[in-house]
């Protein structure tokens, strides 16, 4: 059953000990965001040059790699599972800890931040206007 899956997946991630970044690479990432709110483009550049820079560590790097795929492809097939960019950031940012403003661009940007491509052209760009209390 897909909803036996998908809150698994979920008790698994608020079950981590830690952030997936890592305690210490989270605030990199944090500041990335933070300080480049108005340009979506550039802080998918930063989020790359983190993550190229070899900060995270491996085992980090492993499971962003694969969960931020698994939201990519989840988010290309929205109109089948009704899980858009802003409802899989509604579910998933709670389950991390960490703002939208954060996860956004890895499920948006990810072929430049994990694959060496480019960033999303902003007139691409869906954007959401979304508020989580309490991150």
């Amino acid at each position: 059953d897909v909803n036996t899956v998908s809150g698994l997946l979920k008790l698994y991630l608020r079950k981590l000990p830690h952030v997936i970044f890592g305690e210490e690479q989270y605030p990199m990432f944090k500041k990335a965001a933070d300080n480049n709110h108005d340009n979506p483009a550039q802080i998918a550049l930063e989020f790359k040059n983190i993550i190229q820079s070899n900060a995270v560590p491996q085992p980090n790097f492993s499971l962003m790699y694969a969960l931020f795929e698994l939201l990519l492809r989840i988010n290309e097939n929205s109109r089948a599972n009704k899980m858009n960019l802003r409802n899989l950031c509604i579910v998933f940012s709670p389950t991390l800890n960490i703002p939208v403003t954060v996860l956004q661009p890895f499920i948006t940007d990810f072929s430049c931040i994990f694959q060496d491509g480019q960033p999303v052209d902003q007139q691409l760009r869906e954007k959401i206007d979304l508020h989580i209390p309490g991150m």
